[in-house]
């Protein structure tokens, strides 16, 4: 398991009907493919997207009442993660790997 701020139910608060149940899902498991070596990018770029559209990850959190920046932060897409480069952050030393 990957340990995350948001590995606990810190999303699930968010949760009171089914359809935002899902939306958590989705977060997390784009949260939990950040981690993946075949997954990490697709993952890094839809986290990261500034989009509103359906289906983007502002339109999952504005739907979710809860802040992009602070699903990002919690996530860790602001560490040092090894070999990455973000577009809000300076170029990134490496990839962690998994433990």
């Amino acid at each position: 398991m990957i340990t995350t701020p948001l590995n606990n139910s810190h999303l699930m608060n968010y949760c009171q009907t089914g359809e935002q149940a899902l939306l958590v899902a989705v977060i997390r498991q784009s949260i939990e493919d950040l981690w993946h070596p075949g997954r990490w990018r697709a993952a890094e770029s839809w986290l990261l997207s500034e989009n509103d559209a359906l289906g983007s990850f502002n339109w999952c959190c504005e739907l979710l009442l809860i802040d992009p920046e602070v699903v990002r932060l919690l996530a860790g897409l602001y560490q040092n993660i090894p070999g990455r480069r973000t577009k809000k952050q300076p170029v990134l030393q490496g990839r962690r790997s998994r433990s």
